[in-house]
């Protein structure tokens, strides 16, 4: 008598294309068992997915290992582990890892705390569109290329709408993102760069 499947057709060739070794495969199973989506919810599933993926280097499946780690979903917080797996999707440009490798840096978290360092991965991440990214290298006083500006003259990209806010403004939409105060210095440099952004002129880099 034949096995009668609970599970539509294209989760049933998802799973075949997981279990025939697809990296896409195995990540994108992943996220169905993290969120629940038409399979069960189950993060001790997510993550054996996500690890396989992670496993074979697809950089999406490091990331949401990573993820899994830094936010404790179907294992102990562990965020030095976190920090590992974004770092080595973040080495294959992939915007989220370095975002995510910049918050660690930002907070110290699984990493020392080196605003600096943190900057550096915030910086790749909104040139390549990520928007919490943008918010975070403005603050730490970095500039980001813009892509419709001539090609070694980065010029400094504010968030959508920001063009006309003071460096207070962008202090506090910072804080309603992150919880966390901007410091004095950050903020006498958001001022410097703001004036240069204006004058079209190149912005300091992180």
């Amino acid at each position: 008598m034949a096995t009668i499947s609970i599970y539509p057709p294209h989760i049933i060739a998802l799973r075949e294309d997981a279990l025939a070794g697809d990296a896409d495969a195995q990540n994108d199973l992943g996220d169905l068992y993290r969120e629940g989506n038409g399979v069960r919810h189950d993060l001790s599933e997510a993550l054996r997915w996500y690890r396989m993926a992670a496993d074979q280097g697809d950089p999406y499946g490091q990331n949401n290992l990573g993820s899994m780690y830094f936010n404790g979903l179907g294992v102990p917080y562990n965020p030095e582990e976190a920090v590992k797996w974004y770092r080595l999707a973040a080495a294959q440009n992939v915007p989220v890892a370095q975002f995510n490798l910049g918050v660690c840096y930002r907070d110290g978290e699984g990493a020392p705390r080196d605003l600096s360092e943190a900057a550096q991965y915030f910086k790749p991440a909104a040139e390549a569109g990520h928007p919490d990214a943008k918010g975070e290298c403005i603050v730490c006083g970095g500039s980001v290329a813009d892509p419709k500006g001539k090609a070694g003259n980065p010029k400094l990209v504010l968030l959508p709408g920001k063009e006309a806010f003071d460096a207070e403004s962008i202090a506090t939409l910072y804080k309603d993102l992150t919880g966390k105060d901007v410091t004095p210095e950050q903020l006498a440099r958001g001022r410097v760069i703001l004036e240069k952004g204006k004058d079209n002129e190149q912005a300091p880099s992180c």
